[in-house]
């Protein structure tokens, strides 16, 4: 974990170990053959990740002092996650080999930090979905490429920083 502390009035960035957490999931995932050229996959993980014991000072808040975080969920683990997707395989001949695909994925809740601080640490659950299409030219080592990313167009967090107020604005 990184962690931003005061020291003796300055600012630094420190990586402690937790001192005990427990980690335990499972993963399935399977593919079915709809046609001879489209094939349907999907997959679902199921991840337990917790913090047995660990004491940390919230730069959020150090009035609190060192905060027990027995029980808080580790940063960017999501307990359940799902995936599907279509993919279109189709040899055209002479002309050479067309492939398109679709996937989508549904992430539950995610913290950004170990203090689980549902105003500041937590990311919504929600889904992404991609898609491409690529053209492989016959008796070539050529191929073109297309991709559209988050369809949903969705803006989430993907990180954070907390600053001491001393430097620009605190979160």
């Amino acid at each position: 974990l990184n962690t931003l502390r005061t020291v003796n009035g300055a600012p630094g960035q420190f990586t402690t170990n937790a001192a005990d957490s427990t980690i335990y999931g499972i993963e399935l995932e399977g593919q079915y053959l709809l046609t001879d050229d489209l094939i349907f996959n999907a997959s679902y993980s199921f991840l337990h990740a917790e913090f047995d014991k660990l004491d940390s000072l919230d730069p959020r808040r150090p009035a609190l002092g060192e905060l027990d975080l027995a029980g808080h969920k580790l940063p960017y683990v999501a307990e359940n996650t799902i995936t599907a997707g279509l993919s279109y395989d189709k040899d055209i001949g002479a002309n050479g080999e067309l492939t398109a695909s679709i996937n989508t994925t549904w992430q539950g809740d995610v913290w950004l930090r170990e203090y689980n601080d549902p105003f500041v640490d937590l990311v919504k659950s929600g889904t992404k979905t991609d898609a491409s299409i690529s053209y492989k030219f016959v008796n070539q080592d050529f191929k073109v490429t297309g991709y559209l990313t988050n369809l949903e167009d969705n803006v989430d967090k993907t990180n954070i920083f907390i600053s001491p107020g001393f430097i620009g604005m605190s979160a």
